[in-house]
């Protein structure tokens, strides 16, 4: 594993900014500037998905599209075990990537997987108690990529998963179907049982992981032990980890607090902590942005940082 030092005048610009001017890349990478604020975006549309299959309810959806009507890559976003927000509409985090997505030339789609089905949010249920496991959502995505290809004005598909969402797009890799996607991104997803499948985890499209290092509700570890065991196999899998970070690290809003009502975790039935980090958020949002850039101008993106090592930012 490589480290290089950045340039002195670099290097005290990314101390002042709290970010550590060493990673574990190959060649040495400055630190992006801050992603801007989206604009005030319309109010998305709300839309309905037809069942994903046999016995399985019509799930409603928000569609935000670009201002540019030519045709244009797709974001498909799966919401974590809080749901798509309160009362059913997107939560702030929800929106604010959505404008950021709708912004660049993408058509946006939030899929609600509860409301459907009933669920207000799984989060404060233990894993064995919950009636709605990530592997239920899969086709949930998959009906949305085929609802978003059938209108005709869409150029690829990229799935975004948050927390439980994230596990679902680890989840949808594994499915013959995956290829639907152009490529996938999770957030801070559930990684152990994925990196216990050894030679057996698939990812025939590339995806991208953000997980913060201090994460005590879906750890870090794992995700990294899942980088390594695909990178030995030629798949295109990249981890960035955000040191200092916790789950929710990207949150657009709220401070950094103790979830005691999350039975699960590293160590069940002590509660969690959750909040965003304003340093590994900005950076998150500008890898992502450019990550993506690509499937906006037509060419096929491989994950940033994929140089056979899991890319560490320190936020100290």
């Amino acid at each position: 594993m490589l480290r290089k030092t950045l340039p002195a005048a670099l290097l005290a610009c990314c101390i002042a900014a709290g970010v550590s001017a060493q990673t574990t890349s190959s060649s040495a990478r400055s630190v992006p500037a801050s992603s801007p604020t989206p604009t005030s975006a319309p109010t998305p549309t709300s839309v309905s998905l037809p069942p994903s299959a046999a016995g399985q309810p019509a799930l409603g959806a928000f569609l935000w599209l670009p201002a540019d009507t030519r045709p244009s890559p797709a974001i498909v976003m799966a919401h974590g075990c809080s749901g798509v927000g309160k009362g059913g509409k997107p939560s702030v985090r929800f929106s604010d990537w959505a404008q950021r997505f709708r912004d660049a030339g993408f058509r946006v789609l939030l899929v609600d997987s509860f409301s459907g089905r009933g669920i207000e949010e799984l989060c404060t249920v233990k894993f064995a108690d919950r009636r709605l496991k990530q592997q239920h959502r899969v086709p949930d995505l998959l009906g949305a990529a085929a609802w978003l290809r059938a209108r005709g004005d869409v150029t690829a598909v990229v799935l975004a998963g948050w927390s439980h969402g994230g596990g679902v797009v680890l989840d949808t890799l594994q499915d013959k179907r995956a290829t639907r996607f152009d490529a996938m991104l999770a957030f801070y997803p559930g990684c152990t049982r994925f990196a216990g499948k050894g030679d057996r985890f698939r990812a025939p499209v590339p995806v991208v992981i953000h997980v913060g290092e201090a994460d005590d509700w879906t750890p870090a570890a794992p995700c990294v032990q899942l980088h390594d065991n695909a990178q030995a196999r030629g798949l295109d899998v990249t981890v960035h980890t955000y040191a200092g970070s916790y789950h929710d690290f990207d949150s657009a809003t709220g401070k950094l607090h103790h979830r005691a009502d999350v039975p699960n975790g590293v160590n069940p039935g002590q509660g969690v902590m959750v909040g965003p980090n304003p340093v590994a958020r900005a950076l998150a949002r500008e890898r992502v942005m450019a990550w993506l850039e690509t499937y906006r101008t037509g060419g096929k993106a491989g994950g940033l940082g994929s140089d056979n090592s899991p890319e560490r930012t320190d936020q100290r």
